[in-house]
């Protein structure tokens, strides 16, 4: 049974509620810091206007304004002195609350629901949604405001009073003037607020990704310096396996000399694949090369592995780095030979017109959707002695050139691996 948790043990905040935080903050300050330079001024006319007006109950609107300005004055002071910590939700939705009081009590005043003051109203509302969001403080701000207008409307019921004109209408433009401009600070306020934490967001997406390449260049470092440091000790254990194999011995131990041989070989192979696909991008030895040369010659390598091969190449000149585009081209090869049935056709033709293209087709077993999406990962092989770096070698290195390796496949019908190299390399890409 595990102990219970103490009451006050404070609850994490999750991501979200820190973004909601955030958004009401910005919203609140913006909001209570400009208001009193919003209402006071439009307020001081509406009184001028109602004191010309005869019969109007400018004395206890009077005092219903100028205490809402004071009020508002002492939020806008107090926010100045203790900063954003002043803004809590609880604060703002008072604050919302004692705003609906006393507008209701103002448009009860100037006429009920015949009030040119009316449309006040929906300044604090918009700018309670603009900060709380669905949260339960906007739904207790529209039931109050709810509540507040059925009392307006039985105030202009109950003692009827409407402005005479002109009088009304320029209280009328002053009021939509005073909560076009509320809503206005509240509704940019939120913009701004979200403007913000997409830059926020992305600073800290930027310095995330930084940090992984950072850290990848670092393992990758780390990696090629001890695969080249394992491979020495190795070649010393495969040259003295390979010595004892070749004594006079009883057949079981010779074949458990030769398979140990052959495990070292295998070993080896991964390493050097590793380092050729850690090898840094500065590397690259370009040099004018014949295609033509470069395809006969990983023809002629291929010869008597159990397959036909096929070739064509022009003998236009490509600039690249000789080593690198063969070692993926023979990657490419020896997959294609091990897809394919013994005895099958391989094709590798090559083509030089803006670019120098090298194609591999075989007619094997092909690869289904999945796979293929999933081909050049590194590691990723579904043949039991193979590596899986083959192909992700090959796509290295046509980045490296500033190319790509281009795959079509089908299951049962045959994969075609497309080199597409710069014919002449300017910038590189990793």
């Amino acid at each position: 049974m595990s102990p219970v948790e103490p009451a006050d043990t404070p609850v994490q905040p999750t991501d979200t509620s820190v973004v909601l935080d955030a958004q009401r903050g910005a919203v609140g300050a913006s909001f209570l810091r400009l208001r009193p330079w919003i209402v006071a001024p439009p307020a001081l006319v509406t009184l001028v206007v109602l004191h010309l007006t005869p019969g109007a109950r400018s004395l206890p609107l009077t005092w219903v304004m100028g205490g809402m300005v004071a009020f508002f004055v002492y939020e806008a002071w107090t926010l100045a002195k203790l900063g954003m910590p002043f803004v809590t939700a609880r604060r703002l939705g008072i604050s919302m609350l004692v705003t609906v009081t006393g507008l209701s009590l103002a448009c009860g005043l100037t006429g009920g629901g015949r009030s040119p003051m009316i449309p006040l109203l929906i300044a604090p509302l918009g700018v309670t949604f603009a900060a709380f969001g669905r949260r339960s403080w906007s739904w207790v701000v529209v039931a109050y405001l709810a509540v507040h207008l059925v009392g307006v409307t039985l105030a202009g019921i109950v003692a009827p009073w409407s402005f005479p004109m002109p009088a009304g209408g320029v209280v009328g433009v002053v009021v939509v003037i005073v909560t076009g401009a509320l809503l206005w600070v509240g509704v940019a306020a939120l913009t701004d607020a979200h403007r913000r934490a997409a830059v926020d967001l992305e600073r800290m997406r930027q310095a995330v990704v930084d940090e992984s390449a950072r850290r990848q260049r670092e393992l990758e470092g780390m990696g090629a310096r001890v695969a080249h440091e394992v491979k020495n000790p190795l070649t010393a254990v495969k040259t003295v396996v390979q010595l004892a194999a070749r004594e006079p011995r009883e057949p079981k131990h010779r074949r458990r000399f030769e398979v140990a041989a052959a495990e070292v070989e295998r070993i080896e192979s991964i390493l050097q694949g590793y380092l050729s696909l850690s090898r840094p991008l500065d590397d690259l030895r370009l040099a004018p090369v014949s295609a033509r040369a470069l395809v006969e010659h990983v023809a002629v390598a291929l010869e008597g592995r159990g397959a036909t091969i096929r070739w064509a190449a022009p003998e236009a000149e490509v600039l690249v780095d000789r080593q690198r585009v063969t070692e993926a081209l023979l990657n490419l090869a020896l997959n294609a030979i091990s897809a394919s049935p013994p005895g099958g056709v391989i094709e590798i033709m090559a083509e030089v017109d803006e670019g120098f293209r090298i194609a591999v087709v075989d007619r094997g077993a092909g690869m289904s959707p999945e796979l293929l999406a999933r081909a050049t990962t590194a590691y990723v092989t579904t043949k039991a002695d193979g590596t899986g770096l083959g192909l992700t070698l090959a796509r290295t290195a046509a980045r490296q050139h500033g190319g790509d390796l281009r795959l079509e496949s089908e299951a049962g019908v045959g994969t075609k691996a497309t080199l597409d190299l710069p014919r002449h390399p300017g910038s590189m890409m990793i």
